[in-house]
């Protein structure tokens, strides 16, 4: 944006020469008159390399605004100092050699996804010079934003698998809690008229408490009579057997959800261990949480994740498997309306700004071993742990195969082999990953590192744009 100063100051200048010297005789109009004319004229000389320099000057607070705003998006911390200092030096090297004037400011605004830019600047001008201006100046200010979803030119769907098992307890799942509203502010935008941009939330321990989907998703009846006493299906489920145990498959006939006792079908629907009074999903008395199908409400998502108890042991195949389950365009009548997912398709169709129409993203974060099925924990080096992490890894593989990106979050893993090796597993990578590094693994040893590994996965999924 400018602010042109140039254009006005010879105006005035101009109307001042005149006004002073409507009295004056004809030999002083003339001459005054020919001053004018010559300094006009070479005046438009200076106003001509005025607007080139002012053409370069923007070309280069433009790149170094998009430098500091992809160094904000590969930054894994929350120091707005590394996108400033990439955009200073940028600019540095960038700027035009013939204008004057202080640095510009860079600042990082929004809640750390815009890089914004301002400098008055100034250029000689020795024609005009003549008549009393000296320079020409402007005001330049240009932003980059990091657009996601709705706002980059494709829909974007994203899946968080959030661990709440015991282990979370205390400064832990506050940290988690902080980390994934921080991620919830940078993807889900406001404007959702043109394209969509929504997170769902998986939130696992012992079982996966799928609340009012009971019936939807598992043989158990919402309501049940067992010897004249009324009772209510628990809301909590288990891993899935069968053909269909590491597909995204619509869970009905024999590819339904395992109710809280681990049985199916009839015996499943017969089985009063799968009722009680109240019908609550819990775990160690605890409440578990429930999970959150797609939606762009940024305040019921942010309210959910702040009511996130710890309780209970690691499921982390259930809780892979219903990450996955959240995207999928497959459960038709199970989400519906906006808690619809789109179809894979569209993951590979390019939309009217050339990118592709659509993003699935699954985040999957855990804090220990995958070592409990069934609603069973095991031992962390039972063979059963070994079986269940393999079991997630082969969720994964059927995500990544399905189109969808999968990044992977362990905290506090230390030199926890089996768990971080089902994480580096799971994650996406890119052709030119190490074997032993792929880059949609993050490990992060504290609450800071958590937030910042959060961050870094919600802007890589962005695009840098120019705001006007």
């Amino acid at each position: 944006m400018f602010k042109h100063l140039a254009t006005k100051q010879l105006i005035n200048k101009l109307h001042n020469i005149l006004a002073q010297n409507r009295s004056g005789n004809v030999t002083i109009a003339f001459g005054l008159s020919a001053l004018v004319m010559f300094a006009s004229g070479g005046g438009a000389i200076d106003f001509a390399r005025w607007f080139q320099a002012n053409s370069k000057l923007h070309a280069a607070l433009d790149a170094a605004s998009l430098a500091g705003g992809r160094a904000l998006q590969m930054s894994a911390g929350e120091d707005h100092l590394v996108g400033i200092t990439a955009a200073q030096e940028y600019f540095e090297k960038m700027k035009p050699a013939n204008v004057g004037g202080d640095a510009p400011v860079f600042a990082v605004i929004e809640n750390g996804t815009v890089m914004r830019a301002e400098g008055t600047f100034t250029m000689a001008a020795p024609f005009l010079g003549m008549i009393g201006i000296p320079y020409l100046s402007a005001t330049v200010t240009t932003e980059a934003a990091i657009a996601v979803g709705g706002n980059a030119g494709t829909n974007l769907e994203i899946s968080l698998m959030l661990d709440t098992t015991g282990s979370m307890a205390g400064t832990k799942i506050e940290d988690l809690k902080l980390a994934a509203k921080d991620l919830i502010d940078i993807v889900v935008w406001s404007d959702q008229s043109q394209y969509t941009s929504k997170v769902a939330l998986a939130p696992f321990s012992s079982r996966v408490n799928v609340g009012g989907y009971l019936e939807k998703v598992s043989d158990v009846e919402v309501e049940r009579s067992f010897s004249g006493t009324h009772l209510t299906g628990i809301t909590c489920v288990t891993e899935r057997k069968g053909d269909e145990a590491f597909t995204d498959a619509k869970p009905v006939g024999a590819n339904t959800l395992r109710a809280y006792r681990g049985d199916t079908g009839q015996a499943a629907r017969d089985n009063q261990s799968n009722y009680s009074g109240d019908g609550v999903c819990r775990a160690s008395g605890t409440v578990l949480p429930q999970i959150m199908p797609l939606t762009s409400d940024k305040s019921a998502l942010k309210a959910r994740i702040e009511s996130l108890p710890a309780a209970g042991t690691t499921a982390g195949s259930l809780g892979t498997a219903w990450a996955w389950y959240l995207l999928s365009p497959k459960w038709t009548g199970i989400w519906e309306g906006e808690n619809m997912p789109a179809p894979y398709s569209d993951i590979t169709t390019k939309g009217p700004k050339g990118f592709p129409k659509l993003q699935k993203v699954v985040v999957l974060m855990s804090d220990g071993i995958y070592n409990t099925a069934g609603g069973h924990n095991y031992g962390d080096g039972s063979a059963e742990s070994q079986t269940i992490s393999a079991n997630a890894v082969k969720l994964c593989e059927g995500m990544r195969t399905a189109g969808i990106k999968v990044y992977t979050v362990g905290f506090q893993l230390g030199a926890n082999e089996l768990a971080i090796k089902t994480l580096k597993d799971c994650a996406s990578r890119d052709a030119s990953d190490p074997i032993e590094q792929p880059s949609y693994f993050f490990s992060a040893a504290n609450g800071s590192e958590l937030r910042g590994a959060f961050r870094q996965i919600a802007l890589q999924l962005s695009t840098l744009r120019l705001r006007s």
